[in-house]
């Protein structure tokens, strides 16, 4: 079972992981510059990276779990973006957002005051929700789904 509590932490760590990497990124693509290197771009918007992180864990869990419990059928556990792009989404919070836009690359201390930011804009609960619940009915949707093609195989076979 998905607990809120396990995906706040994971992706909490992961994001830290991430703004150290960005920062070291940020920092040593500034001194290829200065002295002379031509780098394309280090221009990391700090919400995509948020966003990205959270997404590339939330899909790996999806499927991990996705493969535990369909019981070998198609389907798959699946999360509404819009759980967790709370940055970039349309219907955002425009002043939300620009406390994101409006964030000076190089800050370490800064970095990590928008981890908790983005964090607390999340609903975790929802998402677990969401996971446990599809991932409790996994196995029945998967049967529906292998029911659905072959009556659909069968009506185009006659």
């Amino acid at each position: 079972m998905t607990t809120a509590a396990s995906l706040r932490k994971t992706i909490e760590s992961r994001l830290l992981e991430m703004i150290e990497s960005r920062h070291e990124f940020l920092k040593h693509g500034s001194f290829l510059s200065d002295i002379g290197v031509t780098v394309r771009d280090t221009n990391l918007y700090i919400g995509d990276c948020f966003e990205s992180v959270a997404g590339c864990y939330l899909e790996t869990l999806c499927k991990k779990l996705s493969a535990q419990n369909s019981n070998g059928t198609p389907a798959t556990i699946e999360i509404d973006s819009d759980l967790y792009k709370v940055i970039t989404m349309r219907e955002r919070n425009q002043k939300f957002a620009e406390t994101f836009y409006d964030h000076k690359n190089g800050d370490l201390n800064a970095d990590k005051e928008l981890v908790e930011i983005y964090l607390k804009a999340i609903d975790f609960e929802k998402i677990a929700d969401s996971i446990n619940s599809q991932a409790d009915s996994l196995s029945d949707k998967g049967l529906n789904l292998f029911a659905k093609r072959l009556l659909k195989s069968s009506i185009w076979d006659t």
